[in-house]
């Protein structure tokens, strides 16, 4: 763990976030999980002495024989077995000793303190009969950010996250390490150093500590936040996609979103349609309808908006509520035995959440694979190498970031199976139907994890300008999303050695760009080489014509940065649909200049073969090819032409040695229907 320092320090400054004089929200828990504020118990004495009075009424109860679980019975199936009074004040120790068995990594800075925060706020709802100097010490845990080193595995989600929360009580009676200042140390000397002393729990404290949700609760409160960053970044990235790859900016309209009113997914088309803004451009795309990577972003990543909604009322519940067992309540003077230390909304929200987050993973992996394939990308390099021509053969660009990205969206999608759906007996079958909610959050985590992963590295592929129509929106883009807050350009802070890769990232794209104009002003240059004079480059085939035309955009001023390869593509099919005599004459029209002085191109047999037919037509010598018009064919084949169908040639075809046939052979169709029509004319 990184040195915490700077953070207690920042935090101190900040505005401390209340515990106890309201409803904690998701935003107040990230606050302090991140080291941006500390935290403050409501110390106004109505508030203490409701919590001191939970704790005494515990107690009166044990002194009239009660029977409290956990206070002087044992746990889950043990449930039965009556502590004797001289043992109840060391039976806590005894829960949080025999449930040190936590295996796997340690959770991190962020996720230990909003662990620590979520616990803090639950026991100070006054039902968990626990004392005021209880809070107090989890209070001083967080500000001092002495944090137990806590394993991430081990929880079943039922009967709370026991395993996890036994760290934090534990470091509350000076066992077990913690992390402060960078380093692993042993909880007692760290306590001492500070002038802390250790807690006795008393009863049931070390219950209250452990029996509740915590765990599962702030790894969700962390998961909605990252996953609330990532649908707008998501927007954006479809945005530059779109753009790059001229998108059709009418399918974000607003008014087609008016007829299907999804909230999260109008919004986010809002994003995409604002985004894709430019007052010189008529919106339209170099397709009719883009493919669904692109033209259906908004449905993908407004599920995902939707969700986070419904999400967030959930969390937030549980984050407020009272989830160990059994629940004291001094007002009523009751002692309520329960289940809410079960985590079902928490394990239902994260499974959710990852299938909605592992699909924008999924839509991000295939635009990526649209940006570096050639085919589809509608002008940019194949893998969006920019490699000068001699070394474009040891260059592949983005290609193994393509495949990277394939492998990590697959495993986030791997990852959707509900956890919940494991619910495993355990515990003598005492804890028979749990909710698996801690694994579910750790595994929304994971997707989370990686969907990011696929965000940085689309960050790098967006970075090209495209050499064409896109170039001056993308840059108008940027420079407009640069200056706004939280644009996708300025990454949060915690994401420093991403930023700095992407920003070397981005230099090299632009070199290799320059490197590709410059490629293309070469191949230009050499055609017009080629030609007679200076008007010769004019009458090059189709696709040279084209070539000249993004040379002089690529390299001319901002107006001219634009090439409709709409129409180029159109005037290609027309000059296709007009069949081989058409685009023969092309070849007619090609510079003789530009012919290579050591071979022929295959205009030039072309047009001999056409000056050969044309003189066997003249002198009457059968003319053999499958090129003919129908009359003409007709005319050699039968000695008639249809009328009105080609040219009437009045040609004998001259009779034909045939070979004798080998005892057995037969004819093909072709022959065959052929010696019929001889026959009958």
């Amino acid at each position: 763990m990184e040195r915490n320092t700077p953070e207690v320090a920042a935090a101190a400054a900040a505005k401390p976030v209340r515990i106890g004089g309201g409803p904690l929200t998701i935003e107040n828990l990230v606050e302090v999980a991140a080291g941006r504020c500390a935290v403050a118990l409501n110390r106004d004495p109505a508030f203490v002495e409701r919590i001191e009075r939970g704790a005494a009424f515990l107690g009166q109860a044990l002194a009239e024989n009660a029977t409290v679980y956990g206070v002087n019975t044992g746990y889950g199936d043990s449930c039965g077995v009556e502590v004797p009074a001289h043992l109840v004040q060391e039976l806590p120790v005894h829960l949080v000793r025999y449930h040190g068995c936590g295996s796997g990594a340690l959770f991190d800075e962020r996720a230990t303190l909003a662990v620590l925060t979520a616990r803090l706020n639950s026991l100070a709802r006054g039902y968990s009969g626990v004392r005021w100097e209880l809070l107090e010490g989890i209070e001083r845990l967080i500000n001092h950010r002495v944090l137990p080193c806590i394993p991430s595995e081990g929880s079943v989600g039922a009967s709370g996250d026991l395993t996890p929360l036994s760290y934090l009580a534990a470091v509350l009676i000076g066992e077990r390490e913690v992390s402060h200042r960078g380093a692993l140390r042993p909880a007692a000397e760290v306590l001492a150093e500070l002038g802390l002393e250790p807690l006795a729990l008393a009863p049931k404290e070390g219950l209250a500590i452990m029996n509740g949700t915590a765990v599962m609760t702030a790894l969700a409160c962390l998961a909605w936040d990252r996953a609330q960053y990532l649908s707008r970044l998501a927007a954006r990235i479809s945005s530059l996609a779109a753009l790059a790859m001229h998108g059709n900016r009418e399918h974000f309209h607003p008014a087609l979103f008016e007829v299907k009113p999804h909230a999260g997914q109008g919004e986010a088309a809002a994003w995409i349609y604002a985004d894709m803004t430019d007052p010189q451009g008529d919106g339209g795309g170099a397709r009719l309808q883009d493919r669904y990577s692109i033209r259906c972003a908004p449905h993908v990543i407004g599920v995902l908006r939707d969700a986070l909604t419904w999400l967030r009322r959930d969390i937030e519940n549980e984050l407020n509520s009272a989830n160990d067992n059994p629940i004291v309540d001094p007002e009523r003077r009751m002692i309520l035995h329960g289940g809410h230390f079960y985590g079902g909304h928490i394990a239902f929200a994260m499974d959710s959440l990852k299938a909605a987050v592992a699909s924008v993973a999924d839509l991000l992996d295939r635009q990526m694979a649209l940006l570096v394939d050639a085919k589809f990308s509608h002008g940019l390099p194949q893998n969006l190498s920019g490699a000068a021509p001699a070394r474009a053969p040891i260059n592949h660009g983005f290609k193994a970031v393509q495949i990277s990205v394939s492998a990590w969206t697959a495993e986030a999608l791997k990852l959707t199976m509900p956890a919940a759906s494991f619910s495993r007996s355990t515990e003598s079958h005492n804890q028979d139907k749990v909710s698996m909610g801690t694994i579910a959050a750790r595994d929304c985590l994971r997707v989370l994890e990686l969907t990011e992963q696929v965000k940085k590295s689309r960050r790098s592929s967006n970075s090209w300008r495209k050499i064409g129509g896109s170039i001056r929106r993308c840059n108008a883009w940027s420079t407009r999303f640069a200056a706004r807050p939280g644009a996708f350009t300025k990454e949060r802070s915690d994401n420093n050695e991403i930023d700095h890769q992407s920003r070397c990232s981005n230099r090299c794209v632009e070199q290799h760009v320059g490197r590709h104009r410059a490629r293309r002003s070469a191949d230009v240059s050499r055609v017009v080489r080629h030609g007679k004079g200076p008007g010769d480059e004019r009458q090059a085939r189709p696709c040279h014509q084209a070539l000249f035309r993004q040379a002089e955009h690529a390299g001319g001023g901002e107006e001219n940065r634009r090439v409709d390869f709409e129409q180029e593509n159109q005037r290609r099919q027309q000059v296709g649909s007009g069949g081989l005599r058409d685009r023969l004459r092309e070849c007619r029209d090609f510079p003789a200049g530009a012919r290579e002085a050591g071979g022929r191109r295959r205009g030039d047999q072309h047009q001999e073969r056409i000056q050969e037919r044309e003189r066997r037509e003249r002198e009457g010598i059968p003319v053999r090819s499958r090129h003919l018009p129908l009359g003409r064919r007709a005319a050699r084949d039968g000695g008639h032409a249809e009328e009105g169908r080609g040219q009437e040639v009045a040609v004998t075809p001259p009779a034909r040695a045939r070979r004798p046939r080998a005892r057995g052979e037969t004819r093909s169709p072709r022959a065959a229907s052929r010696a019929e029509l001889q026959a009958g004319s």
